[in-house]
């Protein structure tokens, strides 16, 4: 009893670590649905129905008694996602970051991105704006840029969400 014990545990357990996973795609982009990590130069979906992926159990019934599957599959759902990103450095010395984000829906999207840009010891420094606008057509893509206003942003995490 012991043994099932702790083997159920370590299941649990292991499913608890699957939330705010991250995504790998295309040149290396970091996507992913948790805003409480701290990688930088990665994109933060704020609203998880825009980039998500979950779990289900499917379940199976049998003279009225219900069974459950062993196995578990994994759905991940993507409304949007972005497949490029750069920076630059602009001729005065500020640090410009810019990403391709593609609507992978049947219908339009108006997202709105943050950028909040760090310096090399990771502190967050003062950004020039609050939320911009990114108007997306369906099954197309729309290209953002944002900048820094001090010389000393080496970092970004750029969030993104639907319209408020």
């Amino acid at each position: 009893m012991k043994h099932l014990f702790l083997v159920a545990m370590v299941v649990f357990l292991g499913a608890c670590q699957t939330t705010g996973t991250k995504v790998h795609t295309g040149d290396g982009v970091i996507q992913r649905t948790s805003p409480l990590e701290n990688d930088m130069n990665s994109f933060v979906f704020v609203d998880h129905h825009l980039n998500k992926t979950r779990m289900e159990q499917k379940t199976l019934t049998l003279n009225g008694d219900t069974l459950y599957a062993k196995n578990t599959r994994t759905h991940q759902k993507i409304a949007i996602s972005v497949e490029n990103y750069g920076t630059d450095i602009s001729a005065t010395g500020y640090l410009q970051v810019w990403a391709t984000v593609r609507n992978h829906t049947d219908h339009s999207f108006v997202l709105e991105t943050n950028t909040q840009f760090f310096d090399a010891n990771g502190r967050p420094l003062p950004t020039q704006s609050g939320w911009d606008l990114l108007n997306i057509s369906p099954n197309s893509r729309a290209t953002f840029e944002d900048m820094a206003v001090r010389d000393n942003a080496e970092n970004f995490i750029v969030q993104i969400r639907q319209r408020r």
